[in-house]
């Protein structure tokens, strides 16, 4: 949010640079990501750190913009974000940044007639502060993992993760699409108020240079990912900062502009109150499948959020009506309280449990039934985090044959399945005891689908904890 706001600042102005910050810290995507404490935010942030001090210290100034004062700082800063990307997650940080300078350096030649504008030491400087922050990690583990480790972290965990479906399944090259206008949401609503400037610009091929800059910064990524094998949403996340600074561009040019984009901007809000309108009824709907969250919070998070898409509408259409700055202003104010209001209401009521969750429940069987620490094992249920709440090794069992020869033990185990997989056993000939059970949704696999058709006979898992004797 931070680096948004520094980035929109020097290439536009602070009202720019406040929206930027908004939309980074209210977009669906990063609040998603960020409630999901993995180590894809911090990546971005890192990556985004490197890119945006090699467009300060290396590349140079835009004209009429504050000249740079000390290159030297900002090399050694995009070298900081470089070493802690590739500690976090090896070269990709690296790659991204080669995806977005080359090409942005060898067009701005060509067009401006305009090169790096840095001393071969600076470069050498931040290139050994960098080395010496990365360097010694990969040394430390070589040592005592040996050989083997580097080719596990940098072959398997990167190579093959970006050119192989080893750990994903193929998918569209258009896939980010949806994704990347999802993840932007509410304000990639915005994107058509972008579009007319981004089309003039185009026409002339005469970009000026933030725009170059911010373009490729959001392409370049968003192609070299479209291109891997392993797709998943959260890779694309460096897109972020640049996509935030285009439309927090676009918002402010309208908002500046009343006299001949008044309807375009209210519609874009007028959008984004009927996507909250949208999705109070979605939540809703889908009450019957939300068995573990309070119908009070449900009841609250439905009326609050459409309070909020009727409040969003009528300031827009005040905004058309009467060109008033401040009915503009007012309108992104409430989308973004919106946004607060749904991360409320998804996370603690739809998402929230009505005292412990299901998983925490089924831990709490287990260990009251291992008197004699029995070992356990799980099927196709609560993959992640059972074992982080029974703190006792567990049995993996991937397939139903597994479980079949798992519960034939001569000692006595307990194994937590779902009930259609017990049903199958129970007809195969397998004997067991049933010790408890307990319903559950999974909703880490909400779809839109599934809110659409709420069936709770489909989506509903029984799960049971058995034993063998």
């Amino acid at each position: 949010m931070f680096l948004a706001y520094i980035a929109a600042r020097r290439w536009y102005d602070d009202t720019t640079a406040f929206y930027s910050g908004l939309i980074v810290a209210t977009s669906f995507g990063s609040i998603a990501v960020a409630h999901q404490a993995l180590p894809d935010l911090p990546l971005t942030f890192f990556i985004s750190l490197t890119v945006w001090g090699v467009f300060v210290g290396l590349l140079p100034d835009p004209p009429g913009k504050v000249p740079t004062t000390s290159r030297q700082t900002w090399l050694i800063v995009s070298a900081v974000g470089a070493a802690c990307a590739f500690l976090v997650k090896g070269p990709v940080g690296i790659a991204l940044l080669l995806s977005v300078l080359l090409p942005l350096s060898l067009l701005e030649w060509v067009m401006f007639k305009r090169f790096w504008q840095v001393r071969p030491r600076d470069i050498v400087i931040a290139t050994t502060i960098g080395l010496a922050l990365t360097v010694p990690w990969y040394l430390a583990m070589t040592m005592e993992h040996g050989v083997a480790y580097l080719e596990r972290f940098f072959i398997a965990e990167n190579l093959d993760r970006f050119a192989t479906d080893r750990y994903n399944t193929p998918r569209a090259m258009w896939y980010y699409g949806p994704i990347v206008i999802g993840g932007l949401l509410p304000w990639s609503l915005f994107i058509p108020l972008c579009l007319p400037e981004l089309r003039a610009r185009l026409i002339t091929w005469r970009p000026d240079i933030p725009t170059l800059r911010i373009g490729l910064w959001a392409i370049m990524p968003l192609v070299f990912y479209t291109f891997s094998i392993g797709k998943q949403p959260r890779y694309i996340l460096p897109v972020l900062i640049p996509l935030s600074i285009f439309l927090a561009h676009g918002i402010v040019s309208a908002l500046r502009d009343p006299v001949s984009k008044p309807r375009s901007f209210g519609l874009c809000c007028i959008a984004c109150g009927c996507t909250m309108l949208g999705i109070a009824g979605l939540i809703y709907r889908a009450q019957p499948l939300l068995i573990s969250s309070p119908p009070v919070i449900l009841f609250t998070s439905t009326i609050a959020l459409g309070l909020t898409g009727v409040l969003i509408t009528a300031a827009a259409l005040a905004y058309i009506r009467t060109t008033a700055r401040h009915w503009g202003q007012t309108a992104v104010a409430l989308i973004a309280t919106s946004v607060v209001v749904l991360n409320l209401a998804a996370h603690h009521g739809v998402l929230a449990s009505n005292g412990e969750s299901e998983v925490q429940q089924m831990a709490a069987m287990i260990r009251a039934e291992q008197t004699n620490e029995e070992p356990y094992g799980r099927h196709r249920v609560f993959n992640r985090n059972l074992l982080y709440y029974v703190r006792s090794p567990h049995v993996e069992l991937p397939v139903i044959r597994a479980v079949r020869d798992f519960l034939r033990s001569p000692e006595r185990v307990l194994c937590v399945l779902r009930e259609e997989d017990a049903a199958l056993l129970a007809r195969d000939g397998v004997t067991f005891r049933e010790l408890g059970s307990l319903a559950y949704l999974n909703t880490g696999s909400l779809t839109l689908r599934m809110l659409l058709n709420p069936d709770p006979e489909r989506y509903i898992n029984h799960v049971l904890l058995v034993s063998n004797r």
